[in-house]
């Protein structure tokens, strides 16, 4: 299938005139409003189902539209029709088609020689044989035309009446037919510069007799009694009584100057957008409301908070994490922002969320906790039922409940199992009745799952002892989450969930057991043993169920300490789909979480988890080591590792072997090693079914894969850690508010109160008790926005000496998923030049409290773009010089001069990196010399050489403004006439870039910046792009098909 785009937000600000929005059935509610030149349908406002703006119409006008009314013209359809007038004097009208979409279908060039500035318009609903199809226009040229439409729409506009003003501007206009009259006659009412309303009227018989062509007004009669201009005005001949109740809708907003800059928060959950309006604005899409979760075919994306507002025209902002951001503005100081508490979290239960952003760790690691209602299920094994004989009831329902939450879009489940069985050290017990338990509840789960396609799916089983499972749950619980518990537990332990204040929901399995112990397994009366330090090994990739139940029977019988080789990526050229393989500090990152996990109801003991850089590993030379926990299929391993102990004069192991679980849920697993490789759950499966999802779908699955890991860590932390994390929080202030001089935003934190008086802009300063972001119940009112959702400002950062053009702070590493809490640390800025003294990117490092660590020349004029490569190694610059600059990170702090070239005739507007970590050092430049140059960097050349080589250079029909890579070989390219294109690189060995996809018409203006959205699940394998254009419109398109 080709490559298609749809619209999925539009965020468009109304004009600042007259008349520029009207309300019509067409053929259900719609508002049309300008917005800019083009013409903005927001459609069925307020319904709760509401998309907001879907579409943006093109006019061609080359000024703003000054004027715009919705009318009933006969002629041209049997629906309402949108008239809009320019301030270049030009008129066009708009008809709705068939497929929803409106389409230009008269347009009057020059109309008049002034900004039109009225328009008037027959909105009747009488028949349509009654009703002549005429517009009459009004603008500051003084003069009132009469345009009439004929039946052939070929044919323009037809005048057929000049009025003279003597000088008055005209301000309204409105027709209406006179009721009872015998021939259709037309009354028109006019508002002007003076404060009288003029009354005109048609002949009786003009309209009848000589046909609509003919129309002609007389003045009838001045009205008086206002003391100054009338600047609106309607005619109408229906009263209807409503009651006194008037309720806000949800607000349709938007920058109403250029937009400069888009940047999504790491994880792509919001947007920010900055423009000339002096704003910022942060959109998002709100997953529930009023505590209830929302269809995701009806979540819709809204301007939710206005962080920063102040007098300087903004050009460009960047993430620092997902709390705090950058700007730049046209001043000589870049401003640092930071979320109020409200954001900190989720929302309050009733509130509106529009994000979960977790905690302050998480945020600077650019990751978010996961979330999924009735993820957790609670479980019991009473001591005379024992294990086996429970096993076949929580199989059912831990597969009901994986099921179900498969079905609700989530793939996260727990599987809580309380018992004083399992008190250490698990008397009553054997090794071989805890495996059997495991594999047969995690065999149910998987296969769901496998069925279901989720082969990441994280599905656990905890084993808790009754004297921790208050703390478990207090550690587990989500407030808005259901826990499903077996209908058979007793109440003292269904209790403990209330008290958190959690829902609880009893399920019966209503399944008929048969004899469990047989179907489950027997048991092979060896016992269990618990011994100080425990080892195992394995390649761990894509953490699943078969690794699970290995690190688990590791962890029971582990007292002290755990050693885990993982092995080296070195190790695992071979595999199949390698280049699916997780990185090795991924997976270590994996095994720790897990561990840490499982052990949460018990002790924490030492965790070493280390790269595996050969066969035996650290089983081979550890003196303490006791056990090795193997599999069937690795139990060869162990032999090899006993002869290399005996080699290094060191004791046997005793060994304890776990069978595996089939790929499709088997327990019953036999064979050779060979046979039970090709048959188990392993990883090699789930790469192979990576592969199948496409690139966009594999990458979001990873990033959420990586939230859930960051997210168990954080819940297997210390309480000292928790109670550390939970401060943190607190501190953060509660809102902002906006000084009288109305230039820094400055923080309101609990219980405190400002007395100053209210800032110019009027925006009033009181006393915050909490942030508005925690309460919304609704998108929030354009009052809201402007005065309550402002974000404190923390720093300022100093050092350049004219106004500042860009910012760009470098970004988390995605191979290790911000775990190093690299991003953000370092941010580069640059400002207006003229000579090579300020034509410099000063470098500012957030770990040394904002000093400024480097100072890059090279360039001779003002530097246009600033990007950093994906691993923050390299920074890319380029200039109106034509010429881009490369510099590398060096020992931390230091940067210095790499490369470059003047590789373009004209101006470099953007340059941009890619984003797939298999080649991340391709670049590309864009110029208004109409090229795309794309490089690809070396950074270990032979010497001598230059260190990059251009692939390709790519030519186009306008300049180019704005570019950004995405996933999967696939460049947005923007253009100077409003158009984008979409790029892709065609399978093979050469370099070949070709467009896959126009959109035309995307903005009005010129597009400056473009920005794919990080890869999430809700898009499957759709890509979003946001852009930024001089029409002051942001937009979210969706490209499907790549």
């Amino acid at each position: 299938m080709a490559p298609q785009a749809s619209s999925s937000y539009i965020s468009a600000a109304f004009n600042r005139c007259n008349h520029i929005a009207d309300w019509a059935n067409a053929p259900h509610s719609i508002i049309a409003y300008a917005a800019n030149k083009s013409i903005a349908i927001w459609d069925q406002p307020g319904h709760a189902s509401s998309a907001g703006v879907t579409q943006l119409l093109a006019t061609g006008f080359s000024k703003a539209i000054t004027s715009l009314k919705l009318a009933n013209l006969t002629v041209v359809s049997d629906k309402p029709c949108i008239v809009a007038g320019s301030a270049d004097g030009s008129i066009g009208v708009w008809a709705l088609q068939e497929n929803t979409q409106w389409t230009q279908v008269q347009c009057i060039k020059a109309a008049h020689n002034g900004s039109v500035s009225a328009l008037g318009v027959i909105r009747s609903a009488q028949s349509a044989s009654e009703l002549p199809s005429i517009i009459v226009s009004g603008a500051s040229d003084g003069v009132l035309k009469v345009w009439t439409l004929s039946n052939d729409l070929s044919q323009p506009p037809t005048l057929a009446q000049s009025i003279d003003l003597k000088g008055r501007f005209p301000l309204d206009l409105s027709l209406l037919p006179l009721p009872n009259t015998t021939s259709t006659q037309l009354l028109m009412a006019l508002a002007t510069t003076t404060n009288k309303i003029d009354i005109f009227a048609s002949s009786p018989s003009s309209a009848a007799q000589a046909g609509a062509h003919r129309l002609k007004f007389q003045h009838k009669l001045s009205l008086e009694g206002h003391e100054d201009w009338v600047k609106s005005l309607d005619l109408c001949n229906t009263f209807v009584e409503t009651d006194d109740v008037h309720r806000n809708q949800n607000p349709v907003t938007g920058h109403f100057a250029a937009a400069k800059s888009v940047a999504w928060e790491p994880c792509g959950e919001y947007l920010l957008s900055c423009s000339d309006d002096q704003t910022t604005r942060l959109h998002a899409k709100p997953f529930s409301r009023n505590g209830q979760q929302l269809d995701a075919s009806r979540a819709t994306w809204h301007e939710v908070a206005r962080p920063q507002s102040h007098g300087y025209d903004l050009h460009s902002v960047s993430w620092l994490d997902r709390l705090n951001f950058v700007s730049a503005a046209d001043e000589k100081v870049l401003r640092v922002f930071a979320a109020p508490r409200g954001f900190v979290g989720t929302a309050g239960k009733n509130g509106l969320h529009c994000a979960t952003l977790g905690s302050e760790s998480e945020s600077r690691a650019a990751s978010r906790p996961a979330a999924g209602n009735k993820s957790l299920l609670h479980l019991s094994v009473e001591p005379h039922s024992g294990l086996l004989k429970s096993a076949e009831k929580h199989g059912y329902l831990f597969k009901q409940t994986v099921e179900q939450c498969c079905k609700e879009q989530s793939d996260s489940v727990t599987a809580i199992v309380s018992s004083p069985l399992f008190q250490r050290p698990f008397d009553g017990l054997s090794f071989k009745q805890i495996e059997l338990y495991l594999k047969w509840l995690y065999a149910q789960a998987w296969s769901v799952a496998v069925q279901r396609g989720l082969m990441l799916a994280d599905i656990n089983v905890l084993l808790v002892p009754d004297t921790s499972l208050e703390k478990v749950a207090l550690r587990l619980h989500a407030p808005e989450a259901d826990v499903l518990v077996d209908a058979s537990i007793d109440q003292k332990s269904t209790s403990i969930w209330q008290e958190l204040g959690v829902t609880v929901r009893k399920i019966d399995s209503g399944h008929q057991q048969s004899d469990a112990a047989g179907a489950v397994g027997q048991d092979d009366g060896k016992g269990l043993k618990c011994y100080p330090v425990v080892a195992l090994g394995g390649t761990f990739d894509h953490l699943h169920v078969g690794h699970k139940i290995l690190l688990t029977m590791a962890s029971i019988i582990a007292d002290t300490r755990i050693i885990v080789g993982v092995t080296d990526d070195a190790m695992l050229t071979k595999k199949s789909n390698a280049h699916l393989l997780e990185p090795i500090d991924e997976r270590i990152a994996c095994v720790n979480a897990f561990i840490s996990f499982i052990r949460l109801p018990f002790t924490p003991i030492d965790q070493q988890v280390v790269k595996l850089e050969d066969v035996a590993g650290p089983a081979a030379t550890e003196a303490d080591l006791q056990a090795l926990v193997v599999t069937d299929e690795t139990l060869s391993g162990a032999e090899f590792i006993d002869n290399k102990r005996k080699e290094n004069g060191l004791s046997s192991l005793e060994d304890w072997v776990i069978g595996v679980v089939g790929s499709e849920g088997q327990t019953d697993l036999k064979g050779d090693a060979k046979a039970l490789a090709e048959s188990k759950v392993g990883s090699t499966a789930i790469r192979k079914w990576l592969v199948q999802q496409g690139p966009r779908r594999v990458q979001a699955l990873e990033t959420a894969k990586r939230h859930r890991v960051s997210h168990q860590l954080r819940l297997t932390t210390s309480d000292q850690e928790a109670e550390a994390e939970e401060s943190n929080v607190s501190s953060r202030p509660v809102g902002a508010s906006v000084p009288p001089l109305g230039l820094s935003n400055r923080a309101v934190f609990e219980g405190s109160s400002i007395q100053e008086a209210p800032s110019a802009s009027g925006q009033p300063i009181g006393s915050a008790k909490e942030s508005l972001s925690a309460v919304l119940r609704q998108p929030p009112s354009e009052e809201q926005l402007s005065v309550e959702t402002l974000w404190p400002e923390l720093e300022k950062l100093y050092g350049h000496g004219y106004e500042l053009l860009w910012v760009s702070a470098n970004p988390p590493n995605p191979v290790d998923g911000g775990r190093t809490t690299t991003g953000g640390r370092f941010v580069a800025s640059c400002c207006k030049a003229t000579s090579e003294d300020h034509a410099v990117v000063r470098i500012h490092d957030r770990a040394q409290n904002w000093r400024e660590c480097a100072v890059l020349e090279g360039h001779s004029l003002s530097i246009t773009r600033i990007q950093w490569s994906l691993d923050s190694r390299y920074l890319l610059t380029c200039s109106r010089d034509r010429s881009w600059r490369m510099y590398e990170q060096v020992a931390g702090e230091r940067f210095v001069p790499f490369t470059g070239e003047r590789s373009h005739a004209r101006i470099i507007w953007d340059c941009a990196w890619s984003t797939d970590p298999a080649r991340p050092y391709v670049f590309a430049t864009a110029s208004r010399d109409k090229t795309v140059k794309i490089f690809e960097l070396w950074p270990k050349g032979q010497e001598g050489e230059r260190p990059f080589a251009l692939l390709q250079t790519i030519k186009f029909n306008e300049a180019v403004t704005a570019i950004a890579f995405g996933v999967d070989a696939v460049l947005a390219v923007g253009k100077e006439d409003g158009e984008v294109e979409i790029l892709q690189r065609k399978a093979g060995e050469g370099e070949e870039w070709s467009t896959t996809l126009k959109v035309p018409n995307l903005a009005e203006e010129q597009i400056n910046q473009l920005a794919w959205r990080p890869p999430v699940l809700e898009d499957g394998d759709d890509a979003i792009l946001a852009s930024a254009s001089e029409d002051g419109a942001v937009r979210l398109t969706r490209i499907t098909g790549l």
